[in-house]
């Protein structure tokens, strides 16, 4: 409340008060941040003219907060409405998040896509793990993950990720597109794999090569491409197929 703060004297004192609260009538008032994560500040407040609020007043609004954030979930969800009709119709895929990143709302071609990739564990009406801890990263570059015989691309819309872009594309991106790209055929095919998502022990295998042979050509990988992490190479490469 604002009594907390100010004397209702301070309270008339200031700018504030002139400005806004004044022309509206309000001496009294009680504001209530909603718990949303990230830098977003989200609340509503309640104004009175005389009389100040009691502290039954405040246990009232905390029963309500929760109720008001789900409001403001549904609110999030139907302000993308026209975006997921016409998503539902095309490719690339759509994902609609909710303030703690579970999905609210998934378009047939996304979930056909993360389920075909990461297979059971989106059957739980969460995230794949995979996908959360990017999510929790902050989602530096799109996430390329292979499976099931195919690469799917997330992209995050939003600075606070509000929703996921799903796009499906062949396995893996071909060595004459990245040799194209300053790499010798040594090094494409080490990033063609590191694309495909496979871990530096599974490139060694796959190369018959040691897995810090991988990690030295990473490393010129990364020099040649002006990035600092596997996941940029990743989408540096899928980016120029």
């Amino acid at each position: 409340t604002m009594s907390e703060f100010l004397t209702q004297r301070q309270f008339r004192r200031t700018r504030l008060f002139a400005e806004v609260f004044e022309p509206a009538e309000t001496n009294f008032l009680l504001a209530v941040r909603l718990p949303v994560p990230g830098s977003l500040v989200v609340g509503f407040s309640l104004h009175r003219r005389a009389g100040d609020f009691t502290k039954r007043d405040r246990e009232a609004v905390d029963l309500v907060q929760p109720h008001l954030a789900s409001a403001y979930e549904r609110s999030l969800l139907q302000a993308l409405v026209g975006s997921l009709a016409a998503a539902e119709r095309a490719e690339p895929g759509l994902v609609v998040l909710a303030l703690d990143g579970r999905p609210l709302w998934v378009t047939p071609e996304a979930e056909r896509v993360i389920e075909r990739v990461f297979g059971d564990t989106w059957r739980t009406g969460r995230l794949p793990t995979r996908v959360t801890e990017w999510l929790v990263g902050g989602c530096r570059g799109p996430l390329v993950v292979s499976g099931g015989g195919v690469c799917v691309r997330l992209d995050a819309v939003g600075e606070r990720p509000v929703a996921l872009v799903v796009g499906e594309r062949a396995a893996r991106p071909a060595l004459e597109v990245l040799v194209g790209l300053g790499l010798t055929r040594r090094e494409a095919e080490v990033l063609a794999l590191v694309a495909e998502g496979r871990t530096n022990a599974q490139v060694a295998r796959q190369l018959s090569v040691s897995p810090g042979t991988v990690k030295r050509h990473l490393e010129r990988i990364y020099a040649k491409l002006g990035v600092h992490r596997r996941t940029e190479a990743a989408a540096a490469a899928w980016a120029a197929v």
